[in-house]
């Protein structure tokens, strides 16, 4: 996995999903990613992971960074 690559899981679907966001593909610095994250609840685990709960803040959160790309 690349250094500026940021992996956002969710277990509240059937099985645990798990996506990433290639940092030089969208027009947002690491930062400003997890700050929109905390937005739609998600939990900062580290320098390179965001965790969610519930699936509909995932997909809020998806939908948003989609916007960005």
């Amino acid at each position: 996995m690349k250094r500026d690559t940021i992996v956002c899981t969710c277990s509240d679907f059937i099985k645990p999903v798990i996506k990433s966001i290639q940092c030089d593909t969208i027009a947002m610095v690491k930062q400003e990613i997890f700050e929109a994250a905390k937005r739609y609840n998600g939990f900062i685990m580290n320098e390179d992971t965001i965790s969610f709960t519930k699936q509909k803040d995932f997909n809020d959160f998806w939908s948003f960074i989609m916007t960005k790309m």
